[in-house]
């Protein structure tokens, strides 16, 4: 029987855009065209009023599918999050420039037909606002990870983390995709891998159940249950968590009556 690292390294041989990166990185390359369209990804979406804007408040988050609730519901309720850290930033700006990276090489080489793309989803009450790394030629959504060695380690043996998965199912939710292309990059030793990974009925069932109890206790002005982890102060997801400081003794917000 087939182990299934042994599959998800073979899933691993199609690759498919970093063929073309790899091309892109030793063609002849314009920095007057890199510059220009460096300057449309920076400057693209940063009107918090259009759609593709980063304000989530009053929408679920595509990005933050699967995650804790509670926090989800703290973004959605616009509640104030604490600033990052400098380890933190500087882990978040790697992960920018990274896709800066290949988002550049892609609309240049014309594998990419969009990047930092706008999504939105309204169903049964939900309403959910998300912006995808890239749109593919040939019709899937690109997501960019940047990765430590031992992250790296896992997804080349096991496949994609069930966490991104779930992100990659609100996008193809949201934008009627039925692929997505998975990019890692270990930032630690320069290596890549790249996985397809495909809809899935069950996927998408958990991400909407997710957002639906969301919705309704949001409804019910009530909070989502804080998870372990958090309450025992350790865990990635408490760690590098926003709002960790306001959470223990956050209530839900009472809406301020206005006389007329």
């Amino acid at each position: 029987m087939t182990k299934f690292g042994q599959l998800a390294k073979t899933a691993d041989q199609n690759r498919k855009v970093l063929d073309l990166y790899d091309r892109y990185l030793v063609g002849n390359r314009s920095q007057r065209k890199e510059a220009e369209v460096l300057h449309w990804l920076l400057t693209k979406n940063l009107t918090d009023g259009q759609l593709g804007g980063r304000d989530r408040s009053g929408y679920w988050s595509a990005s933050s599918a699967g995650r804790c609730s509670r926090e989800q519901q703290f973004t959605y309720l616009g509640f104030p999050g604490k600033r990052n850290d400098v380890q933190s930033q500087n882990i978040f700006d790697n992960g920018d420039f990274l896709h800066l990276r290949y988002q550049v090489a892609g609309i240049i080489g014309g594998w990419l037909t969009d990047a930092e793309v706008p999504v939105l989803l309204s169903k049964d009450g939900v309403r959910v606002r998300g912006t995808m790394d890239g749109v593919l030629e040939w019709g899937e959504v690109l997501e960019l990870k940047s990765i430590n060695s031992r992250g790296f380690a896992t997804v080349t043996d096991l496949g994609p983390k069930r966490a991104h998965k779930l992100q990659a199912t609100a996008y193809m939710m949201a934008s009627g995709m039925k692929r997505t292309r998975f990019v890692y990059e270990n930032k630690d030793r320069n290596t890549n891998a790249e996985f397809v990974f495909d809809l899935e009925y069950g996927y998408e069932q958990l991400v909407m159940e997710q957002w639906t109890e969301l919705t309704t206790l949001t409804n019910w002005q009530q909070l989502a249950k804080r998870l372990p982890d958090c309450i025992n102060e350790r865990g990635m997801e408490w760690r590098y968590c926003q709002f960790q400081e306001i959470c223990e003794h956050a209530q839900f917000p009472v809406k301020k009556i206005v006389l007329t």
